[in-house]
């Protein structure tokens, strides 16, 4: 997609692993396969949504969150391409921050061909806010770096040392801790800690 399209706008973000032994049937040793994905949808001006009970409320413009962490089954691979479809609905930008959201996009039509048009479509409505910072913006904070490490302590001070403060603060301990919470080295207690984190 070549410009922003809305609203409502879709910001979307993919986690994955890459492990020696895969955690899905049809995954190669060290392919990435997606475990999660977090989806902010901003609507810009009111929406009217359906309630249980079949009314209608107007809810004030705003943000809203959803997100789905895979168990590791392949039929929880199926869910989470449910989900983000749901998620996501059939129009309005999506944005990401790297192109490796259309990469596994266009994996999972593969995987699931009865998804793939769906999945192709979202892969159209994808723009990527990385290329916009990579030919639009120096800063001597980058250091020559695009990643959102990298590149939001340096435009937005106040999250400076925010991934140092997640309990989760880097890609190697998050795959530690998906890969002992699917293979059942984690009780009950520390997956619902793991799963929050």
């Amino acid at each position: 997609m070549n410009k922003i399209e809305g609203p409502p706008f879709y910001y979307l973000d993919f986690e994955h692993v890459s492990t020696a032994v895969p955690i899905f049937d049809d995954v190669k040793p060290f392919e990435a396969a997606i475990t999660q994905f977090s989806v902010h949808r901003c609507d810009v001006s009111p929406l009217p949504l359906v309630t249980p009970n079949k009314d209608f409320e107007t809810r004030e413009p705003g943000i809203f969150h959803t997100e789905y962490l895979s168990d590791g089954s392949l039929g929880s691979l199926k869910h989470l391409c449910d989900e983000l479809l749901s998620a996501v609905g059939t129009h309005g930008s999506v944005l990401v921050y790297s192109g490796s959201e259309g990469v596994q996009l266009s994996k999972l039509a593969l995987r699931f061909p009865e998804l793939a048009d769906d999945l192709l479509k979202l892969k159209d409505r994808l723009f990527d806010l990385e290329r916009v910072i990579r030919s639009s913006i120096a800063h001597p904070e980058f250091q020559g770096k695009s990643s959102l490490k990298s590149v939001l302590p340096a435009l937005v001070p106040q999250f400076a040392g925010h991934y140092d403060s997640l309990f989760l603060s880097n890609g190697a301990d998050a795959v530690l801790a998906f890969e002992r919470m699917v293979n059942g080295g984690t009780g009950a207690f520390e997956r619902d800690h793991l799963r929050q984190a």
